[in-house]
């Protein structure tokens, strides 16, 4: 049998930037509802699709009170975390805005809420848990699924998914159109692909959550520290090697390092992805979508066509609307398969 291979994206990251890409895009009688992010959204992904083929497509969203896991652990980074709970909680909760921020925050609910129910209809799998972060129930579906000998494809940003790297999860760069394996790695970043961690607890991630250290930069740590090109290091040994040229040289670089320990070692435990944060509830819900089929006799691709054509979107993909939507018939029919498959 063929190895399956999926296609995973991380859902909200891929809404907003299409959202403030395409800002200025809007639909309806009136001009005033925006659909700039939902048609970015499913444009972006038919293309990738159809670059991929791949046999089936999760899209993973973050919780309403993502990370709740995480940052229970942490009070004082729970503090901050909490203020998008309650932006999140005001967005959904309110049918009105006063200011530009509601009213970004509203459009972008009202967007997404649409295109979750759109991409149901288009056979795309989905995922959305309470109290977790999208990049934790992706990287737990990575790993499961790698184990079990299917191939994952993770679209998205730079750096994001480095961690889960192997030959049976490669990552999709969209801005540099790479696609990233560990036999490949090497050929694009000068350093070992088991180092992601170390470099990514100084950099941390996008989220102001983490703890990040002024004027440390990959770069840096690597030209310091060039034994990371060539080989892993452990936080244990990385430390003793800091230690070491302190003492030999004075560097306001080991200085940091050496004072930040106790916040790297937080960031070490929030930002690997080997030890996803979920529940055993969230567990079990990754595994169904790894090992279930799709009912897809109950999908019906022709509503989204007719939704499209009807709110005057049409206009903003540019192509025949049949012809756009015959992507998601390919992805229907492969899960069709499967299911056929599955009941033999």
């Amino acid at each position: 049998m063929k190895q399956r291979e999926t296609l995973v994206l991380y859902g909200d990251w891929l809404l907003k930037k299409m959202y403030y890409r395409n800002n200025s895009m809007v639909y309806g009688v009136h001009g005033k509802d925006k659909c700039g992010a939902f048609v970015g959204f499913i444009s972006t992904l038919k293309s990738v699709i159809d670059f991929l083929n791949p046999d089936k497509v999760i899209v993973f969203w973050d919780g309403i009170h993502e990370g709740f896991f995480k940052y229970n652990i942490y009070p004082d980074l729970k503090l901050e975390k909490k203020e998008k709970w309650r932006t999140n909680d005001a967005a959904i909760n309110s049918l009105f805005y006063t200011n530009n921020h509601q009213e970004d925050a509203a459009q972008l609910w009202q967007q997404k809420i649409l295109l979750q129910e759109s991409l149901e209809d288009l056979c795309i799998r989905q995922d959305e848990e309470q109290y977790c972060e999208a990049i934790d129930l992706i990287a737990q579906y990575s790993l499961k699924a790698s184990e079990e000998g299917e191939k994952v494809f993770l679209y998205g940003r730079e750096y994001d998914y480095f961690q889960l790297i192997s030959d049976q999860i490669q990552c999709i760069i969209p801005n540099k159109e790479l696609f990233l394996s560990e036999s490949n790695f090497n050929k694009f970043y000068d350093y070992d692909i088991e180092n992601e961690l170390m470099l990514r607890c100084f950099v941390g991630s996008n989220s102001s959550t983490f703890r990040k250290f002024k004027g440390i930069t990959r770069a840096k740590i690597i030209k310091y520290f060039p034994e990371l090109q060539q080989t892993h290091v452990n936080f244990k040994e990385f430390i003793k090697l800091v230690e070491e040229r302190r003492g030999k040289k004075k560097l306001k670089l080991y200085d940091t390092i050496l004072n930040a320990h106790e916040d790297l070692k937080v960031n070490s435990k929030l930002l690997n992805l080997q030890s996803p944060f979920i529940n055993k509830a969230s567990e079990r819900i990754v595994e169904t979508l790894l090992h279930s089929h799709l009912d897809v006799e109950s999908r019906n691709i022709s509503l989204i066509k007719n939704l499209v054509k009807d709110r005057g979107m049409a206009v903003h993909f540019n192509v025949n609307i049949d012809e756009f939507f015959s992507t998601f018939d390919r992805v229907k029919l492969k899960e069709k398969q499967y299911a056929e498959q599955v009941h033999e």
